[in-house]
């Protein structure tokens, strides 16, 4: 399983009409694809979460699509013009969110595996601290950031090394609003098998078009 952000305005994009764009990706892939809630974000980001299981390479597909759609998303037209700047930023990155054990498979011994990562493909990787997130959070955001094709060749590396990884472990129902010192609300969003593909069909609220 491997997780990733995604911006609380593009989260409509992934999701389609009607939730048709999750479903048919769901189809295609066979991978299980959930998103949080609308008001639930991923702890110290306003960034919404969103969940995929399968096989390593229908998680990879599934990883690079929801990119995409963060590439080519747009804030909404009420947004501040600061925003736009924010947003702009943003396309540049992927960021994914790995177990506390993968982090330190991508780290590697001495922090040779994340340098040799940087270096072969261009890139910014930043790993958020332990002491950045709540006490007891064991999840970390991976952030690579560079030109698209440079970050989705590091991406599938970082799959590769997460779905490799044994002893990775990651809760698919996390409340992160409990992280975050909110109320925690029906974790479903959007998406998902548990009830059916369509379970949590009218939790993912707003959020560009969602």
């Amino acid at each position: 399983m491997l997780k990733m952000l995604c911006p609380y305005y593009c989260a409509g994009a992934i999701i389609g009409k009607g939730g048709e764009t999750i479903k048919e990706l769901m189809d295609k892939t066979d991978c299980d694809v959930k998103i949080s809630k609308n008001d639930e974000r991923f702890p110290t980001t306003s960034e919404r979460v969103i969940s995929v299981q399968g096989d390593q390479s229908a998680v990879e597909e599934c990883i690079l699509f929801s990119q995409d759609k963060i590439r080519k998303d747009e804030p909404p037209p009420n947004a501040k013009r600061e925003s736009h700047a924010i947003n702009a930023k943003r396309k540049e990155a992927c960021k994914l969110v790995v177990s506390d054990t993968s982090a330190g498979r991508i780290i590697g011994k001495g922090g040779q595996r994340i340098k040799d990562l940087k270096n072969d493909y261009s890139v910014i990787i930043n790993i958020t601290r332990k002491d950045e997130l709540p006490r007891g959070f064991e999840e970390r955001c991976v952030s690579v950031e560079g030109e698209d094709g440079n970050v989705d060749n590091c991406v599938k590396e970082i799959i590769k090394l997460v779905c490799e990884d044994d002893s990775a472990s990651m809760e698919w129902h996390v409340f992160y609003n409990d992280w975050n010192d909110r109320r925690g609300g029906d974790d479903r969003g959007f998406g998902g098998r548990d009830g059916g593909r369509d379970a949590g069909r009218d939790n993912y609220g707003g959020g560009g078009g969602g």
